[in-house]
């Protein structure tokens, strides 16, 4: 009998350590800006939008492309003179993944920045972006 319970209380133990460990482990850190070389990019997650303010080392003359295709809503070309831009679009515009494939109300696409107006080249940034929005709640009554 006392060694089930030098047992239960080991286990008590070693459970108590566990859950210790897991509540004490830092959060993981989710950046909504980066910045390289040539350009600063931050992004907000407002509702029904994600909006990108771009700030550029030198007047900007590439183009900047949320998703695979280029279609108007999801590219920015620059004019060769402003070094600042914002680009807005919807967050399930642009190939976002959603739905299934993604958990609700998280929006996954991918950022292209190509410095020069028609090549890809070394140096051009391409970012993962994330945007999540948390369903409101609704009170029946």
């Amino acid at each position: 009998m006392r060694i089930l319970t030098v047992l239960a209380s080991l286990a008590f133990v070693f459970a108590l350590c566990e859950a210790q460990r897991w509540s004490v482990r830092p959060k993981p850190h989710v950046d909504s800006e980066f910045q390289s070389a040539k350009s600063k990019v931050s992004l907000s997650c407002d509702t029904g939008k994600m909006v990108f303010k771009m700030n550029f080392v030198e007047p900007f003359m590439g183009v900047v492309q949320i998703g695979p295709k280029a279609t108007r809503e999801c590219t920015l070309r620059g004019d060769r003179r402003r070094t600042a831009y914002t680009l807005t679009v919807s967050p399930d515009a642009c190939g976002s993944c959603k739905g299934h494939t993604c958990s609700p109300g998280t929006f996954v696409n991918s950022l292209y920045i190509r410095y020069h107006p028609t090549l890809e080249r070394d140096g051009d940034d391409v970012k993962t972006v994330i945007c999540k929005y948390q369903a409101g709640s609704i009170q029946a009554g």
